[in-house]
């Protein structure tokens, strides 16, 4: 694989469109479930919630796909890499520190948010199977990991994010920043995209360092 040229990755529109239509199909379902189980007030009202849930992803995968099809969500060249998710300029390679580090911690605050939505889905689950014992994995709607961390050096940040992508990058002990590559939903999966950024990694930033020392 060369380095020497420019990849402009974009989204996925095929999975994109499978995506929608399989979330609009399950939140079709649960609405009509919710409609004949309306004499229970409590199960309609869990239906209803679980629904909300499936009807979020849809939009945002319709979303994706009429505003931002053959759109150049991540490009990875010589100069740096852009994530259009950001809202960012180049972060050039000399910025970067590391290269698929792991994620860092998520404050207190969002712990227990993430805990009482936890508690949420096993009560919904609970009700929706009367009480039913259902396994936890059945409760995980979470993906598998779809994301490269980049540690970038002290001192040095990403600018002019979208204020709806602030929890892509976060603050870190040191003076440094985690900045979170997303490969969700992208033609290019993980490991591709991982080996593609550490190769450009490797080469350019080398390159930076020897014209600086002569």
């Amino acid at each position: 694989m060369s380095t020497s040229e420019t990849y402009r990755i974009e989204y996925d529109n095929s999975a994109l469109g499978s995506e929608a239509a399989t979330y609009i199909f399950f939140t079709v379902g649960l609405v009509f479930i919710a409609f004949l189980s309306r004499s229970h007030i409590v199960t309609s009202i869990a239906w209803i919630s679980v629904a909300l849930m499936t009807a979020y992803v849809a939009v945002k995968a319709l979303l994706k796909l009429i505003f931002q099809a053959r759109k150049a969500i991540l490009i990875i060249s010589p100069k740096g890499i852009k994530d259009a998710r950001l809202g960012s300029d180049f972060v050039p390679w000399d910025d970067i520190e590391k290269i698929d580090v792991p994620a860092p911690r998520r404050s207190l605050g969002k712990m227990l948010g993430i805990i009482l939505l936890g508690f949420f889905l096993l009560v919904v689950a609970i009700i929706l199977s009367e009480g039913g014992v259902i396994p936890v994995e059945a409760l995980d709607w979470s993906r598998p990991d779809h994301h490269v961390w980049l540690l970038l050096a002290p001192g040095r940040r990403v600018t002019g994010q979208l204020r709806s992508s602030k929890h892509l990058v976060r603050q870190v002990t040191g003076d440094m920043q985690h900045v979170c590559i997303a490969d969700s939903d992208l033609t290019y999966q993980k490991p591709e995209l991982l080996e593609l950024m550490v190769k450009f990694h490797a080469r350019y930033k080398k390159a930076e360092k020897t014209e600086a020392l002569a």
